[in-house]
């Protein structure tokens, strides 16, 4: 399972291409992106990805990658410096011909030549949405993790966007909300160590103690959402009916986003390991029956499978969102085909 990842997007117009060396793409910003494999990151992207598209001046959309077709053995023209056969080139504003920005030379003939590449689309479907052009490019530049001028695709900082993204159009919190809602732990996570690589034990009661502490408090949740629930719904969980208070963890439903997001309709009281699964998208509720299902992966040899199926256990006149629910119903519904 890959973990889904933000990407900016640069579509340049052919008239707006910074060097004549290649005939650009034939981007429709709106419905799709193209690339090949001579674009750095060109591997990275992914379905279910979201992206961030932008030009050279403007934010254009916000949408997530529904397929990516690719197509091998596809023909790519080039021009080429005839001194150092570098792309850097560009055609001359009062004279005909080019410079090349590498080496300097000024020629009336470039080499010419076609290369194979592997060609990829990434459409998105309907799940475009488009952004008003006045937000600064230059944040979204400052957001890149590994910033570079030679990227088109480069990999996002979404905390340091999303505020502006949310404010600049209403359908964008549906997007960012279940696009983060399906993030789940990949399984390059799960790394077994080697021996080499086990680090001797070094005793420290105290500190150690306090970490676990504070770990355990953070991931119960903030104490009065926590408090809430537990007179909402009683003081067992809500799927297992473990009435052990110190495993029971205040799980939010849409994402924690805020304070407002600590509503009691938001919350499931739930074991902690059950809060573990349902943040990965590995256990569900039906928003029509309130009955639990456990994803495939979650069942196979294991003891949670006694769970699927169940029902919901409530309290008094109090439910989850329906709303809610049935966002994380259709993430799970799709993460099974």
């Amino acid at each position: 399972m890959k973990l889904s990842r933000v990407w900016s997007l640069l579509t340049v117009e052919k008239s707006q291409l910074q060097y004549g060396g290649n005939d650009g793409y034939l981007d429709r910003p709106e419905h799709s992106y193209h690339y090949d494999s001579e674009v750095p990151n060109h591997k990275q992207l992914s379905v279910g990805d979201l992206v961030v598209i932008r030009s050279k001046k403007k934010l254009i959309g916000l949408s997530r990658i529904q397929s990516i077709q690719r197509t091998e053995n596809s023909k790519k023209h080039r021009q080429r410096c005839p001194e150092c056969t570098s792309t850097n080139i560009k055609t001359r504003k009062k004279l005909s011909g080019w410079k090349c920005h590498k080496c300097g030379l000024e020629f009336s003939k470039s080499i010419e030549e076609d290369v194979l590449v592997t060609s990829y689309e990434a459409s998105y479907g309907t799940a475009f949405l488009a952004m008003p052009s006045e937000i600064p490019i230059d944040l979204i530049k400052s957001s890149i993790l590994r910033p570079s001028d030679q990227l088109s695709i480069a990999e996002l900082d979404l905390g340091k966007i999303e505020a502006v993204l949310l404010a600049a159009n209403d359908d964008a919190s549906y997007l960012i909300q279940n696009f983060v809602s399906s993030l789940s732990m990949a399984d390059s996570d799960a790394v077994i160590a080697t021996e080499e690589e086990i680090q001797p034990y070094i005793q420290s009661a105290t500190d150690s103690r306090q970490a676990v502490l504070r770990a355990i408090k953070l991931r119960r949740g903030q104490r009065k959402f926590r408090d809430g629930l537990i007179r909402a719904y009683g003081s067992k969980c809500m799927i297992s009916g473990c009435g052990l208070l110190s495993v029971l963890e205040a799980a939010h439903i849409d994402c924690y986003r805020g304070d407002e997001h600590n509503h009691i309709v938001n919350g499931l009281l739930l074991r902690a390991d059950l809060h573990t699964l349902f943040d990965l998208g590995l256990l569900a509720i039906d928003p029509d029956s309130l009955i639990v299902r456990v994803h495939a992966d979650a069942k196979a040899g294991t003891d949670y499978e006694k769970f699927d199926g169940c029902m919901l256990a409530l309290k008094g006149k109090h439910s989850p969102s329906v709303e809610a629910l049935s966002r994380r119903w259709k993430l799970f519904l799709e993460s099974q085909t």
